[in-house]
């Protein structure tokens, strides 16, 4: 690898925006996508299913006679899968208008418990 000559390193560089991240709202914005991308990637894993981690950055002058001086505001969106909710069977009750999990039009069987009988067990040889 060859050394930078003296005038491409007099050329300015942008500074890495990693460290626009570690600066803006005092580290706030990296820790928020940090969390942000923990939360999202446990999510993908439960559900299967994918997601987004957006940044959104704002910049506007700090005031309108000019300047340098910019004001930057920030939004961070995770919008994560859902996991698929259960779904239950009832039926319609139409006596009470409500519903109910037995089946209102089917007779219930009347049902009993059968006691044990005590029995010898035999021994085979």
């Amino acid at each position: 690898m060859t050394e930078p000559t003296p005038e491409e390193q007099a050329i300015p560089t942008p500074r890495p925006f990693s460290e626009f991240l570690f600066a803006q709202r005092g580290g706030a914005t990296h820790a928020e996508l940090t969390d942000g991308m923990a939360a999202l990637a446990e999510q993908v894993m439960e559900t299967g299913k994918g997601g987004t981690l957006t940044l959104r950055i704002a910049i506007q002058p700090a005031s309108k006679s000019g300047g340098h001086q910019m004001l930057v505001a920030d939004e961070v969106v995770v919008k994560a899968p859902k996991a698929k909710r259960t779904e239950s069977i009832f039926f319609f009750d139409a006596e009470t208008g409500s519903l109910s999990r037995n089946d209102p039009l089917q007779p219930q069987l009347p049902l009993q418990e059968v006691p044990a009988r005590p029995t010898t067990l035999k021994e085979a040889r």
